[in-house]
């Protein structure tokens, strides 16, 4: 799966931000030549495979002895954070339309990632389901990113203190990834 080059750079941003420009060094002298490579050349609107991303992610978490998953998760809400502000503003008219804004933010998927489908659909009150299908995605800490990601499209369309269970996972053995995105109904910001 190929997917814009602005996730890998958002995560190299996070660790130069977090930790600063020498453990930045040590973490891509680390990564093979090819996630070097892109490091050094990377446009954010350009294609690239995101099996790059998923070794970035890998050799950072071990760098930094994370717990597994956790770094994924807070480039992931980094990026979104990043992107969500352009992207709801645009979507401001409509903001009052939770329903709405998950729609197009899941219709966006195809900008960003090559393959594959994202729906977002309010389940119940109080909970959002997000589903990525038909997609081969490169990787568990790539699911983790999204996790991430999710919290703060959560915060964005008024879920105050959004909680994001993972709930199903190709890397499991599942049929596809899904996300579950839980709040207090009585929260919702209209």
């Amino acid at each position: 799966m190929q997917i814009k080059a602005q996730a890998f750079l958002y995560g190299t941003e996070w660790v130069l931000k977090t930790h600063g420009e020498r453990v930045l060094s040590r973490i891509l002298a680390s990564c093979g030549p090819t996630v070097r490579e892109r490091y050094m050349t990377a446009i954010a609107i350009e294609w690239h495979e995101g099996a790059e991303l998923e070794e970035f992610l890998r050799v950072t978490e071990r760098h930094l002895g994370a717990p597994p998953g956790s770094v994924a998760r807070e480039i992931g809400a980094a990026g979104a954070s990043h992107n969500m502000k352009g992207f709801m503003r645009r979507l401001g008219f409509y903001a009052a339309r939770q329903d709405y804004a998950l729609a197009r933010v899941g219709a966006a998927w195809r900008q960003f990632n090559d393959e594959g489908e994202m729906t977002l659909k309010i389940e119940k009150e109080g909970a959002c389901v997000m589903r990525v299908t038909d997609a081969d995605l490169p990787g568990p800490l790539f699911c983790e990113t999204l996790t991430g990601w999710c919290g703060v499209l959560g915060e964005h369309v008024g879920m105050r203190s959004p909680h994001v269970v993972h709930e199903k996972c190709r890397f499991r053995g599942e049929d596809c990834c899904s996300w579950e995105i839980r709040w207090k109904p009585e929260q919702v910001v209209s």
